[in-house]
């Protein structure tokens, strides 16, 4: 396909997500929504239009990689489901719960949602570049292929209601084929963690035999998911309630972590400073729950110490609160340097070895004053940081030697 027609091609997908977006969220607003929930349902549509935005970027500069399109489909997934959700809304409170369009939009939405988790698993198969990692892998690839269209085709013609209350029937549903789609769908979900563990998989014997450019832009996907996780997991401890607006833009935050991360690799945009990312993002991750352990851990310490001693009242003295602040600010800096160290010694052996090479080599050059001494120590330093094949030195004379 030409570049022309697929950027053309991904700016369509673009603007049909966006009034995919725009039409739920009037009919999120039109079905007698709060304006906190109308405000959760913008964050979230939010977070999702990372994914056709991501994926029209891919498309229109790399329109030969799969990973674009399936970023591209997951965004007219999510905008589909956006907008039979909305309109299911809206049809309920306008009691239009048993029209036809109704039962057909919410049958749509919900055998595209199992879609859009199936993609999820593609794309762990296809990136960075598109195509599975060997003929072993195409046969993984195929088999979630076929698992994740049954699923979806089962979760469409599945017979019944569609939503809790009952109120909306599938007119898609075929009645007779109801044990063979409930035994379908069944083995699908069954068969799906199996395809996400060895599409987990996939991935990291890409990223061991990878090297160079695609190894960073793994190092940018893995980034990307790992953050997508840990936002989620955050979101739901320090978060009752996940439908407030602090859970609500946690969530969005981490969806849109993700492609961002993918669309960033793909892309080639600024793949090495990942490694500093991923280097601080340890060193800092690290110190916060480490301070924050010790920060707590002194406050309550403190207090037991004061309610045994002194008035079981005075353990809310401020001045333990002033003396944990202190302990904790004086902690910042050894911490931090030991943390980086360590970070460096285990995810980072080779830049930490080079570092402490060059340090002992800068010692010696305040010290050592024989030539021969000098030469010995810059051929080591230079073999032991760069790895040549063959190293050698030549000096010049000075001038005034070499006219004698």
């Amino acid at each position: 396909m030409k570049h022309g027609h697929s950027r053309a091609l991904g700016m369509l997908v673009l603007l049909i997500c966006a009034t995919a977006y725009a039409v739920a969220l009037v009919a999120f607003a039109s079905a007698d929504a709060t304006p906190g929930q109308q405000l959760t349902t913008l964050v979230q549509l939010a977070g999702f239009f990372a994914y056709p935005v991501v994926g029209s970027l891919i498309v229109s500069r790399r329109p030969s990689n799969t990973v674009g399109w399936i970023f591209c489909a997951i965004g007219l997934g999510t905008g589909t489901t956006a907008f039979s959700a909305g309109y299911i809304q809206h049809a309920l409170a306008a009691q239009a719960d048993a029209q036809l369009a109704t039962g057909l939009i919410d049958a749509v939405g919900n055998g595209i949602w199992s879609l859009n988790l199936g993609l999820g698993v593609l794309l762990l198969l296809l990136f960075p570049d598109g195509r599975p990692l060997s003929r072993a892998w195409r046969v993984v690839f195929w088999a979630a292929m076929v698992t994740i269209a049954a699923v979806s085709l089962a979760d469409l013609l599945m017979p019944g209601p569609l939503e809790a209350d009952g109120r909306v029937v599938n007119p898609l549903g075929i009645g007779i084929a109801h044990p063979l789609l409930v035994a379908v769908d069944f083995v699908g979900h069954l068969l799906f963690l199996p395809l996400v563990l060895l599409a987990v998989a996939s991935v990291i014997v890409r990223y061991r035999r990878a090297a160079g450019v695609p190894r960073q832009q793994i190092k940018w996907f893995a980034f990307g998911a790992a953050a997508m996780v840990l936002i989620i997991v955050v979101t739901v401890v320090a978060v009752p309630d996940p439908n407030s607006p602090l859970g609500t833009i946690g969530f969005a935050l981490a969806f849109a972590t993700l492609p961002i991360g993918a669309g960033i690799g793909v892309l080639r945009y600024r793949l090495y400073d990942i490694d500093v990312i991923i280097n601080r993002t340890l060193v800092y991750g690290l110190l916060t729950v480490l301070l924050a352990a010790v920060y707590f851990g002194s406050v309550i310490g403190m207090q037991r110490i004061v309610r045994l001693v002194a008035d079981p009242q005075a353990e809310q003295n401020p001045l333990i609160i002033v003396v944990s602040t202190l302990l904790i600010a004086a902690l910042f800096t050894p911490l931090r340097g030991r943390l980086q160290r360590f970070i460096d010694r285990r995810f980072y052996r080779a830049k930490y070895d080079s570092a402490r090479t060059l340090a002992r080599f800068g010692a010696a050059l305040r010290t050592e004053t024989d030539l021969d001494g000098l030469t010995e120590h810059l051929v080591s330093a230079v073999d032991e940081t760069m790895r040549p094949g063959h190293v050698s030195l030549w000096l010049r004379n000075p001038p005034e030697e070499a006219a004698q």
